[in-house]
């Protein structure tokens, strides 16, 4: 399983219909987010995910400390709401693939692949790789730090994150002056937007207005 899988796999959206497939079966779930609570997804085989809400006491969770984001009049409201990063716990089965990835290949990544993800990367100022392979990398390391509460992977993209934050041009371009594409921006600027989701780390908005 990738990193970018476990991105995709850190959440449920509520409202949003999820399959899951389970012991070679496809079974829909529709997930919604009941008013203060804690609503407990699962399906015959799997503990999938528990969704906490901004209700649920910080005592119990950590919960992240962005505010979870409505429609202003004249916006209707939506029934359903996207939910901060770190806010829906993997539990049972999830929770252990979610810990082999950690152990695995996401938590070492940056030794097995050093040429593009190593200290000489180009998205953190190097030589090396500068196109998509250190934003898909640091895109879903984010994630799996903040879904896990991790303080070892939250460290290891830390760096990476500092890195977009502390080094925007004039222009308000963001990413290796070696590689002037749009693409792999697109892949930082989302996880930026995730790391803000997870930390409200006060440089995100504007480095994102700027770019």
């Amino acid at each position: 399983m990738t990193s970018e899988l476990m991105a995709e796999t850190r959440s449920v959206n509520p409202g949003r219909v999820r399959r899951f497939p389970v012991r070679g079966r496809i079974f829909t779930v529709l997930v919604a987010l009941l008013t203060g609570g804690i609503l407990h997804v699962s399906v015959p085989g799997v503990s999938a995910a528990e969704v906490v809400s901004p209700a649920v006491a910080a005592s119990a969770i950590h919960l992240p400390p962005t505010g979870v984001v409505t429609n202003r009049s004249p916006l209707l409201p939506v029934p359903y709401l996207e939910l901060p990063l770190g806010s829906v716990r993997p539990q049972g089965w999830l929770l252990k693939q979610c810990e082999l990835q950690r152990d695995g290949l996401t938590g070492h990544a940056e030794q097995i692949y050093a040429s593009d993800l190593g200290t000489n990367s180009g998205w953190l100022g190097g030589t090396g790789e500068n196109w998509e392979r250190g934003p898909y990398y640091f895109k879903g390391l984010v994630a799996l730090a903040y879904v896990l509460d991790d303080p070892g992977l939250k460290e290891k993209a830390q760096k990476w994150m500092d890195w977009l934050l502390e080094h925007q041009g004039p222009d308000g371009y963001i990413g290796p002056k070696s590689n002037s594409e749009w693409w792999p921006r697109m892949i930082a600027t989302d996880a930026l937007r995730e790391y803000y989701e997870a930390t409200a780390d006060a440089r995100v908005p504007g480095v994102l207005s700027n770019y």
